[in-house]
């Protein structure tokens, strides 16, 4: 048969041959090298190993207050209901002159707190960081990867105000300043090795030191490793608590001892949701040291048998109310205070009831003021406990001798009967000055009810606490106070009614310059202080109604537990 293709046998194409198989292997194995090379190259640049201890090792070794926040962007929309943190970063905020306008509830703010610190943050406080004494704020906090779109945004889209630093090796940080909120500091911030790194300071390069420490693995600060070290080798007390998502220390330094802590308080916060916050205070000291042989142990005062006769005395009086050991109260309140006098106090007190013996100071709410030269006053009162409750007059003389002889009072003690039928012993005054100008139910007066000795800074409190009826509890419905406490099986408590305080508190500043006067003693700017920073925090937390704190050496060792909010459940 003819062939009519005139293309030559030899050049036509010929069918392709199929690839043999080891040479489909070697393809496909290439092709598998090659896109696992590029997509670990990329991993590779956006991957950074996280590790607590380096976010701890950009912490100066100085510093005073650590609070370490944990998945803190999953738990933000909870918090930001919270009427504690709406108020304290309210605060802040206007501190600087800005407003918040509902921002906190902004999904947007969600977003970044989860992006910035929704894994893992350290915030610092360092009063002499850059050799200033008005102290500087610093953190560290994990963003990972987000660390390369947070550089090219900042690179890319710098505000007005905003200044690049060169740290060096090659790394920016940026420089912000905010003219209007009166602190001339500047806020720095860099983003190293996956962390991003801030610094509020007057140095506008303030940031360089964290970075440094950061990218060189600095040690932790001495008090931290140590507390570190503990953690791993299960000898940290408290360590039953330490997965509580928002912890830290607190210590003091001094500029002549910055490297020397002294004092050292450890803080965990269990449970803080919209409506309680709940957790412990621990002392980074060795336990307490106990009574001595001749002494009985502290009284369990959350024991209602305790607690009962508590408040057969001040029903639904307290605004606050703290009792404790009169021992523990000698430390607190004579620490400070070298005058004689009052050195001489507490060695009475001590001799008459004993280191243990339980003692309370209360607050009055409103209707329980008093006057004091025609002042309203809010009403103190005073208790201490005694296994010989007939060696309570004595007391009391020989409280006035030692006022007089130390401070030339002139006071004398008067028996009376109260309006409720109660024995009282009224303070009066031989000399011829503002005491003598109080009318008698504005004079100070003891009483001995049960085997508490009672002080009312005037009669007039002491006799409305007489008063029986509606401002008495129950056993099926006992006062708010005494419900916070009871079953705890505490040495010491405090409570506290946030309304009521911040009314108090407020109105007890200006009085305390008064009674000073009266009494003749140099007003102290650190009650003044303290009065002030009490009223601030009460009226912070109103929302949240009150607040217990006691320890509970079973749980909490050195230490005590709080629960602050209406009702939360008892962690």
């Amino acid at each position: 048969m003819k062939n009519n293709d005139p293309t030559p046998a030899e050049t036509r194409p010929c069918p392709s041959a199929p690839p043999k198989p080891h040479s489909l292997v070697r393809r496909i194995l290439f092709w598998t090298l090659l896109a696992g090379s590029v997509a670990g190259s990329i991993w590779w640049i956006n991957w950074f190993p996280f590790h607590v201890d380096r976010l701890y090792s950009v912490i100066p070794p100085d510093a005073t207050v650590i609070v370490e926040h944990r998945d803190l962007g999953a738990r933000w929309p909870e918090l930001a209901r919270n009427p504690l943190v709406r108020n304290l970063v309210a605060f802040t905020a206007s501190m600087h002159g800005q407003s918040l306008d509902g921002s906190l509830d902004d999904p947007e703010t969600a977003y970044w707190i989860q992006r910035l610190a929704g894994r893992h943050a350290v915030l610092a406080y360092i009063p002499f960081f850059d050799g200033s004494s008005d102290g500087d704020w610093v953190m560290a906090s994990w963003v990972g990867s987000f660390a390369h779109q947070m550089r090219w945004s900042m690179f890319w889209n710098r505000a007005d105000g905003n200044n690049t630093l060169d740290l060096g090796r090659g790394e920016r940080g940026w420089s912000m300043a905010n003219e209007n909120d009166g602190t001339g500091k500047t806020l720095s911030l860099a983003l190293v090795d996956g962390a991003l790194l801030a610094c509020w300071s007057k140095d506008p390069q303030g940031v360089r030191v964290l970075a440094e420490r950061k990218k060189w693995g600095a040690e932790p600060a001495q008090a931290l490793r140590d507390k570190l070290a503990r953690l791993q080798t299960g000898t940290e007390p408290h360590a039953h608590l330490d997965p509580a998502p928002d912890r830290g220390w607190l210590r003091s330094l001094t500029p002549q001892s910055r490297r020397h802590p002294a004092h050292p308080v450890r803080f965990a916060v269990t449970v803080l949701d919209a409506h309680s916050v709940a957790g412990w205070i621990g002392f980074e000291s060795d336990r307490a040291p106990g009574p001595s042989a001749d002494e009985p142990p502290p009284i369990d005062t959350g024991n209602p048998a305790f607690l009962k006769p508590l408040e057969t005395i001040l029903g639904v009086s307290p605004a606050a109310l703290t009792v404790l050991p009169l021992g523990h109260a000698n430390r607190l309140l004579l620490q400070q205070n070298t005058h004689p006098a009052w050195q001489m106090l507490g060695a009475l007190l001590t001799d008459a009831a004993g280191e243990q013996a339980p003692c309370f100071v209360s607050v009055c709410r409103p209707e329980y003021d008093g006057r004091v030269l025609g002042f309203r006053t809010p009403g103190i009162v005073m208790g201490l406990h005694l296994d010989k409750p007939e060696t309570g007059r004595r007391i009391v003389v020989s409280i006035l001798d030692i006022l007089n002889a130390g401070l030339g009072l002139g006071l004398i003690p008067k028996d009376e009967i109260g309006t409720g039928g109660q024995n009282l012993i009224v303070v009066e005054s031989v000399n011829t000055d503002a005491f003598l100008r109080l009318t008698p139910s504005e004079r100070p007066t003891f009483a001995v009810a049960g085997n508490w000795l009672l002080f009312a800074a005037n009669r007039s409190i002491m006799e409305k606490l007489s008063e029986t009826g509606s401002t008495r509890g129950s056993e099926s419905t006992p006062v708010a106070w005494r419900a916070a406490v009871e079953g705890r099986q505490t040495t010491a408590f405090a409570w506290m009614d946030f309304d009521a305080t911040h009314t108090a508190a407020a109105r007890s500043k200006a009085v305390y310059g008064l009674m000073a006067h009266v009494a003749r003693f140099p007003a102290d700017q650190a009650i003044r202080q303290t009065l002030d920073g009490l009223a601030l925090f009460a009226d912070a937390a109103r929302p949240m109604k009150s607040g217990a704190l006691w320890r509970d050496d079973a749980k909490s060792g050195t230490g005590f537990e709080f629960l602050i909010g209406e009702n939360p459940a008892r962690p």
